[in-house]
């Protein structure tokens, strides 16, 4: 019972990497036409609640318009 739970909260665990890392890559071509590469890998974009990413998407938006 135990290896059972365990292999779940390890799947669980995975599922929720995976999501993040997809979430990063979606971001990062998000951010890619208005920051260098290197500004937007350095962050941790797929790790962002997203009131926060909105607002940072927002200011990179504005700082490249300018």
């Amino acid at each position: 019972m135990e290896e059972k739970l365990g292999n779940a909260e390890k799947h669980s665990e995975i599922q929720e990497q995976k999501r993040i890392e997809k979430l990063q890559q979606e971001r990062v071509e998000l951010l890619r036409p208005f920051v260098t590469d290197e500004d937007v890998l350095d962050r941790p974009l797929g790790l962002m609640e997203d009131d926060v990413w909105e607002a940072f998407y927002e200011k990179k938006y504005k700082e490249y318009e300018q």
